[in-house]
């Protein structure tokens, strides 16, 4: 009912803003469908503001939500959108629309009927961007407690689990390198069997560098998805996952990867089993071992009694007298 009441306003400030300078030229024509336009939209706008506060009440469920939480910031934001196209349309209807039925008699009334397109023309903007605003809201969660802190701390740097809504998601991206990667989402239900009976979440990646966007996801059984990626480029992938729970609650969370991820060509680092893992030692600093250094040796002259004794020649026997 509130999607219609809003599609109807929309809708009419078009037809308006294309039709009135035709019919200028035709009497009191413009100055007639204003007005009839006008006693319309009152009924619309009733049925706008009391279906959009109920929904908004049963989402939020309390003043101070719409405070606290994003969705109630955007629902604020989207409040003061409408509110500025109400006061456009007040003006539009008790200021302009008089001096239109006065100047339906005059030969030239184009001075008359131009301000109204303006008017209409600028309200019907105010409202695209309200449109805008709720399409920003369908995608955000009204939970007061989601958020990263949600997201339980896990071992290994490729697996993540969060918590949407009842619904407990684990979510893998392996094997973290810049390539072929492989995304793996396990929903259970608090009494830990596979959730059955929710629609299928929503998987976005992105970084710093690069963002692909929606990641299509196949059903592998009950509560249990997969899909095939690449990721161009190393460093911390972002995974949004967002799960519509009910009629008005679709949360949403956001996982960070990229402990592992390594550049091209470069293997990761080989795993270890988690419980072998947890009982090793943390590394110790690297120890080297000392150079030997061998003593230098001096060139000494050999003492002079090794020196070699020189041969002494026999003495010369003497001649006889």
């Amino acid at each position: 009912m509130h999607l219609l009441a809003g599609s109807v306003w929309l809708g009419g400030l078009t037809g308006l803003a294309l039709t009135l300078p035709a019919l200028a030229h035709q009497g009191t024509a413009a100055a007639e469908t204003l007005a009839r336009f006008s006693h319309a939209a009152a009924a619309v706008l009733a049925a706008l503001v009391a279906t959009g506060g109920l929904l908004a009440w049963r989402i939020l469920g309390s003043w101070r939500a719409l405070i606290d939480t994003d969705y109630g910031q955007l629902l604020l934001a989207k409040i003061a959108v409408v509110v500025a196209a109400l006061t456009i349309a007040a003006y539009n209807r008790w200021k302009l629309l008089p001096r239109l039925q006065q100047a339906a008699k005059q030969v030239s009334r184009e001075a008359t009927t131009r301000p109204v397109v303006r008017a209409t023309a600028i309200e019907g903007a105010v409202l695209a961007v309200a449109l805008l605003l709720t399409g920003f809201l369908v995608d955000t969660s009204p939970d007061t407690s989601s958020g990263p802190a949600r997201v339980a701390a896990e071992t290994n740097p490729d697996t993540k689990t969060t918590t949407l809504g009842d619904i407990q998601v684990r979510a893998r991206l392996t094997p973290l390198t810049r390539g072929p990667n492989t995304i793996t989402l396990r929903m259970t239900t608090a009494a830990g069997g596979p959730a059955e009976g929710v629609a299928p979440p929503v998987v976005r990646l992105s970084s710093d560098l690069a963002a692909l966007g929606t990641v299509p996801l196949r059903q592998v059984s009950a509560g249990l998805y997969t899909a095939q990626v690449t990721l161009p480029a190393p460093g911390t992938w972002r995974m949004q996952v967002s799960l519509r729970v009910s009629e008005f609650a679709n949360p949403v969370e956001e996982l960070e990867f990229g402990h592992r991820l390594t550049a091209a060509g470069a293997p990761p680092r080989p795993r270890t089993d988690d419980r072998l893992a947890d009982e090793l030692p943390p590394p110790g600093p690297t120890l080297r071992t000392p150079r030997r250094t061998l003593p230098r040796l001096r060139r000494h002259r050999r003492p002079p009694d090794l020196l070699p004794t020189p041969q002494m020649s026999p003495p010369r026997p003497s001649a006889p007298t």
